[in-house]
């Protein structure tokens, strides 16, 4: 089964070591958004999208051809 990119960004975080509240800080965000990411309430924009994938050094919105 597929993974939603909710679930991504929490793997993908946790495989990096980093917790809610140092990803918030990296992003300027609260740790409450960062939680609210992963629960999949909110979505980020393109703009934060590319940065998280940036910081994570995965794939987690973009589709794969």
């Amino acid at each position: 089964m597929e993974l939603t990119p909710s679930e991504k960004l929490r793997l993908f975080r946790m495989r990096r070591g980093i917790n809610q509240t140092e990803l918030g800080s990296i992003l300027e965000v609260s740790q409450m958004q960062i939680s609210r990411l992963e629960r999949g309430e909110i979505i980020p924009d393109n703009t934060e999208q590319v940065r998280i994938e940036k910081i994570l050094k995965e794939n987690i919105w973009k589709v794969d051809d």
